[in-house]
């Protein structure tokens, strides 16, 4: 089976986030993806035998690393935001995040205006 490239690259962007998240050794994480395949394969307790069946093995393994987590299904059009921070980080020249502790005020003047 042809695996879609545009769904290789979603599903990996969404590996990269969850090793972010077991770097970073967040307690509490909440994500939302567009690609329901992998949300629901994510959810299963048996394993995934699919085109991204190796990629779900990866995440479950990060994800068992993590104490709270919750990933919930969202459709493309209510993930516009998500879409736009994406967009956005094409543009970056370096490696850069952020975090609700730098403040509301910050992540305003830099990335919203930037959107």
């Amino acid at each position: 089976m042809k695996i879609p490239s545009s769904l290789l690259k979603s599903n990996g962007y969404f590996w990269e986030a969850l090793q972010f998240a077991g770097d970073m050794s967040f307690n509490h994480l909440q994500m939302e993806c567009d690609a329901l395949e992998l949300v629901q394969s994510l959810g299963r307790t048996t394993a995934d035998t699919s085109s991204i069946g190796s990629l779900v093995k990866d995440c479950k393994a990060i994800l068992a690393l993590l104490p709270t987590t919750s990933i919930m299904h969202i459709s493309r059009m209510a993930n516009k935001a998500a879409r736009r921070l994406a967009q956005l980080s094409l543009t970056l020249t370096s490696a850069s995040t952020w975090s609700w502790d730098m403040g509301k005020e910050n992540f305003d003047e830099g990335l919203c205006t930037k959107l």
